[in-house]
């Protein structure tokens, strides 16, 4: 199992830094694919600050970049290889991030796993630990997995190999 966990640069809406996130996530890419022909199961994860358009956070917000999608389809084959476990969480709690003032919500931290490799078992996002700045102006998210015995591709919308790993099932816990 690789675990890449990522910060990127902040600022989802500002054309400037959407450009660079999107570079760093090209960085990213590369590493994604590299472990995932290795025959490892990927987990990503971290605050990427960006939106995804495929699981729209609690305040509708939708990227102005491409970066979590390009994650997504990491070899960019048009078959998204990775899927993000907010795709289990409903989108009235879908947020890691709060104003101050509470007026403001978003989903800037992600855990994205590879298809072929994991089931979510369940996620959720923990609004309830942080009641302090002092600790994180974001909250958990939170991620329980099974890591299959072996990759299926068949999970896949395209593919049917399958790349043999341990025969074991791991299930494990991972936070952003």
């Amino acid at each position: 199992v690789s675990i890449i966990a990522a910060h990127l640069k902040a600022n989802p809406t500002e054309a400037s830094s959407c450009a660079q996130r999107e570079a760093q996530v090209e960085v990213l890419r590369d590493l994604v694919k590299t472990r995932y022909a290795a025959g490892d199961a990927v987990v990503v994860l971290g605050d990427l600050n960006d939106y995804s358009a495929k699981y729209v956070d609690v305040s509708g917000n939708v990227p102005t970049s491409r970066v979590i999608a390009n994650l997504r389809d990491f070899d960019g084959d048009g078959v998204d290889e990775l899927e993000e476990v907010s795709s289990v969480i409903a989108q009235s709690s879908r947020y890691t991030y709060q104003s101050s003032s509470g007026s403001s919500k978003s989903m800037l931290d992600h855990i994205l796993v590879s298809k072929a490799d994991i089931d979510i078992v369940d996620a959720t996002i923990r609004h309830d630990v942080v009641s302090s700045r002092s600790v994180s102006d974001h909250f958990p998210l939170v991620a329980t997995l099974d890591i299959l015995a072996e990759r299926n591709e068949s999970r896949l919308p395209t593919s049917s190999s399958t790349t043999p790993r341990d025969t074991s099932v791991w299930r494990t816990l991972f936070f952003a």
